[in-house]
């Protein structure tokens, strides 16, 4: 349990276990790394609307690029 590649830190398992983390958990965007929302160590993961919204585009475009498919039996 204690990963250190996968959690960062050899503690951080335990102290989510033990309730030693004091306040909220640190939210940061996955792509770009901004800080959702404040908080202390470790962080966790979300999309800011920046973010989401340039996703969204490229999943509009991907989508109106892609050929229809027709699947028979």
């Amino acid at each position: 349990m204690n990963n250190p590649i996968m959690f960062g830190r050899k503690d951080l398992p335990n102290a989510f276990l033990t309730g030693t983390i004091d306040g909220p958990i640190q939210v940061v965007c996955g792509w770009c790394d901004s800080e959702i929302s404040p908080g202390s160590s470790p962080a966790s993961h979300g999309i800011c609307p920046s973010c989401l919204c340039e996703q969204r585009k490229q999943l509009s475009t991907m989508r109106t690029s892609l050929e229809p498919l027709l699947a028979v039996e």
